[in-house]
């Protein structure tokens, strides 16, 4: 990966600004640049967006699962944004990385991450005692919940990785439009 501030070419060329400003507010400037290629899947994956945003996950643990798969997909700009409103300060996630063996999060918590940890890198093992564990929690629709934020955040953080359009991103940009992204 390139440092932070440094310049870098992402795989795809960016359309211009105006090419890529109706989905610039859901998908990002650089994203919306680079998918404004194919404008379907732009509208598609902003749509795919506001309904994570209004995800009835307790925002506390959408939170610390967003940010444990940003760490682990390895993405700058996710692992930069902060989710408005969810109750997470600065030193809990300094401890997401290692949530296994810190006793500092609660035990849904605790499930959910696991669960974001295996999806993410090792999908085949959730089983049926995490899940069983997620559903006494959460219900079989938080898990259905937590189950699509997870996919998604996977999936647009290797989509930006991938593409490196995740070092092409000139940070900060504006509150609204990071709120209507992650």
């Amino acid at each position: 990966m390139i440092a932070r501030g440094v310049p870098a070419m992402p795989r795809v060329a960016l359309l211009s600004e105006e090419a890529g400003a109706q989905f610039r507010r859901s998908v990002g400037p650089e994203a919306g640049r680079a998918l404004a290629h194919r404008p379907a899947m732009a509208e598609v994956i902003g749509r795919f967006n506001a309904v994570v945003a209004r995800s009835e996950l307790p925002p506390r643990l959408h939170e610390l699962v967003r940010y444990r798969i940003a760490q682990l997909n390895g993405c700058q700009r996710c692992q930069t944004y902060r989710m408005p409103g969810a109750p997470v300060s600065e030193e809990d996630l300094a401890l997401v990385e290692g949530w296994a063996s810190d006793d500092a999060f609660e035990p849904l918590e605790r499930l959910a991450l696991d669960f974001a940890e295996r999806f993410s890198t090792d999908p085949s093992s959730v089983d049926d005692a995490l899940c069983d564990g997620l559903k006494a929690g959460l219900g079989d629709d938080g898990l259905v919940d937590l189950a699509v934020c997870v996919s998604k955040y996977v999936g647009t953080g290797r989509l930006i990785t991938v593409l490196d359009l995740d070092q092409a991103c000139t940070l900060p940009w504006t509150s609204d439009e990071a709120q209507a992204v992650s």
